[in-house]
Formats: structure tokens, sequence, C-alpha cells
């Protein structure tokens, strides 16, 4: 016999697994960790991609006017460049650990409606164990009573020889 609430509690854990493979993954750190891990290799990227955007932007600068270049206080233009690298990356990293936090809260309610799903399921075999010990205790006892029957009816048959 086929117990539906179980069987609803099986597909709904094993859609939860099957959908949410991403959200296992990111529980297995903790928050803190996540979005560090995250942020620096976001800080990375944005660093990277800074560098060779701005060295792009010189060599064409140079190549484009050079005797401006000559003029130009290499300082200022320096500093100049590493504020707005501190600014895009203060900018990026602050937004980067909004959504990685966000990711992983969403992740952590997926992985709550699983362990959720798990111990209702986990209570559904406990009833069905239960009702079967309780069906079969019943069955021992009625074979018990049809036994002591059939040695009552024996015995009253074998006194009567």
């Amino acid at each position: 016999m086929i117990n539906e609430e179980k069987l609803r509690l099986m597909t709904r854990a094993a859609l939860l697994e099957k959908n949410s493979r991403h959200a296992f993954n990111i529980n297995r750190y903790f928050k803190k960790d996540y979005i560090c891990f995250h942020v620096i290799l976001i800080w990375i990227c944005i660093t990277v991609a800074y560098v060779m955007v701005a060295g792009g932007a010189a060599v064409v600068y140079i190549e484009q006017y050079p005797e401006e270049a000559q003029e130009m206080d290499l300082g200022m233009v320096l500093f100049t460049l590493l504020m707005v690298y501190i600014i895009i990356a203060l900018v990026y990293v602050i937004i980067s650990m909004f959504v990685f936090a966000l990711r992983y809260d969403r992740a952590q309610a997926v992985v709550r409606r699983y362990n959720s799903a798990l111990k209702l399921l986990e209570r559904e075999y406990e009833k069905e164990e239960q009702q079967n010990a309780l069906t079969e205790a019943v069955r021992k006892e009625q074979e018990g009573l049809l036994l002591k029957k059939k040695n009552a009816v024996r015995r009253k048959g074998g006194s009567e020889e």
C-alpha cells in the first residue's frame, strides 16, 4: 500500500536536492568564510581588469599624444589612477558583500526546507513502523488465540477418546 504523504515528502525532498545542488555547495561554508572568499575573488578580478584597462588606455594615450604625455605630471596621474581604482574596488566589494550574503541566506533557506522535508519524512516512517508493530502485535495475539482454541479443541477431542 502506497502512503501518499510519504510519497509527497520524498518527491519534495528529491526535487529540492536535484534543483538546489548549488545551495548544498554553499552550505558547506560558514557565512563569513563564503562571503570573504568571494569578495577576495571579486577584488582580484577587479584589480586585473583595472590594470588591463588603465594600461591599455595609457598606451593608446601615449601613442596618440606623445608630446602631451611627456609634459604630464606623472605623480598626479598615478594618484588619480589610484583614487579611481580605490573607489571602483570599494564599490564592487561592498556590492559583492551584499550579493553573496543574500545568496548565502537563500541557500540556507533551501537547505532548511530540505531538512524539514526529511524530518517530516522520518516522522512518517516512524508512524508507519509503529503501525506495523501494532499490526504485528495484534496479528500475533490473534494467532495465539487461534492456537489456544485449537489446543482446547484438541484437548477436548483427545479427552473424549
